[in-house]
């Protein structure tokens, strides 16, 4: 999996509400978004502006939510290109949406300036320190049920394992792997992702792979 957002895969995620979009991508929540699209707002990312001030921890998921569905082991990462001052949480998660008691994901989440790696079953949160500062790249592993969190300040640095490891043997195969921001009600604050890319096990048949562009 390449890039996911340039030129060749644009498209205003608003369109049609919630539900699969062009490039395998689908969308939670869009009713809780502003802006949700790629290389329009901004030439080759992916801009997200929420309408909510929502936190997603030891609550209801209702915060707008891009993802696609992945099958099997993965190394997925990302690039936070911009958020302002007034984009309270965003994040890279993993989430399982056949949850059978409230809502169940895992994720590196920025939050008010800090990075905590987030693990929630039934919508009970738990917080693992990740950094005390605002990380610019995320990365997570699944192996089996064994999901690994990374993070880094600059392109050129070596990946950081944070600390925690988390096991989720209720996780189906294919879970929703994704991006996410809120708002602190302030207009116009955004996130900004540069990229979503790696390898997954489960191959085209759960990721689109065509016509793709780097951005």
């Amino acid at each position: 999996m390449s890039d996911q957002f340039g030129v060749s895969t644009q498209q205003n995620l608003l369109t049609g509400g919630d539900g699969a979009k062009l490039y395998g991508w689908n969308l939670l929540n869009s009713a809780n978004a502003t802006i949700a699209d790629v290389n329009i707002t901004n030439a080759g990312l992916l801009t997200l502006l929420a309408s909510v001030t929502a936190d997603p921890n030891n609550a209801t998921f209702t915060v707008p939510f891009v993802y696609q569905n992945i099958t099997g082991d993965f190394d997925i990462d990302t690039y936070m290109a911009q958020s302002n001052p007034g984009t309270k949480r965003y994040g890279l998660i993993c989430r399982d949406p056949n949850a059978s008691a409230g809502e169940d994901w895992l994720g590196l989440v920025n939050e008010n300036g800090g990075t905590s790696y987030n693990n929630t079953i039934n919508s009970v949160t738990s917080q693992y320190a990740a950094g005390g500062t605002a990380f610019a790249y995320y990365r997570i592993t699944r192996v089996g049920s064994v999901f690994t969190a990374y993070n880094k300040i600059n392109s050129g640095d070596s990946w950081s394992a944070v600390g925690q490891v988390i096991t989720r043997n209720d996780f189906a195969g294919t879970i929703q792997v994704g991006l996410y921001s809120t708002n602190d009600a302030l207009a116009g604050n955004r996130t900004v992702f540069d990229y979503f890319e790696g390898t997954n096990s489960g191959g085209a048949a759960s990721i689109t792979t065509t016509a793709l562009a780097s951005s």
